[in-house]
């Protein structure tokens, strides 16, 4: 099983929703420290061959077999519940594959949606509270993280780019 932890974005301090969109809205993230043990499998996804599976849960899913993460071709991490692998800043860095959760976005979001429903299969379990926020949303702020909206920039330059070439027509005539 191939396992991707989460980058939990914060709020930004955001009371309400940014109307730039998420990737614009919010760029600060929690720093990435797991210890690679059966416990942090609730804070990224897991990912497993289908015939090979043994259980299957909201963020976790396996064989019994050690935890797997992937870091860019560089690193390969093992872990089970007894590991002492940690897996930081590093890691994450340049990944080939990245999941971003934006867990907690602005604070009335959090309040009108996450408390209403909950989330995921802890939803069925517990709701989200403000108290939650409150504790955990300060600690989602610690990193600047750009990088997906810097990539929603440059996709958007390079359209309008090639609209604009589109409507002077074929150079070539």
């Amino acid at each position: 099983r191939l396992w991707l932890p989460w980058k939990v974005f914060g709020s930004n301090g955001h009371l309400v929703q940014p109307t730039e969109g998420v990737p614009s809205g919010f760029t600060k993230r929690k720093a990435v420290e797991y210890s690679m043990t059966s416990s942090v499998l609730g804070f990224g996804k897991s990912f497993t061959r289908v015939k090979d599976k043994l259980h299957m849960m909201t963020h976790c899913s396996g064989n019994g077999d050690p935890i797997l993460y992937y870091s860019n071709g560089s690193r390969i991490l093992y872990g089970n519940e007894h590991s002492t692998t940690v897996l930081g800043e590093e890691d994450v860095k340049m990944q080939d594959l990245q999941l971003n959760h934006y867990m907690f976005q602005s604070r009335d979001y959090y309040q009108k949606i996450k408390c209403s429903r909950g989330g995921g299969q802890s939803g069925k379990i517990s709701k989200y509270t403000m108290e939650f926020f409150d504790k955990h949303e300060p600690h989602a702020n610690a990193v600047n993280d750009t990088g997906l909206m810097e990539r929603y920039q440059l996709q958007d330059r390079a359209h309008k780019c090639i609209s604009k070439f589109a409507k002077l027509g074929d150079p070539s005539r």
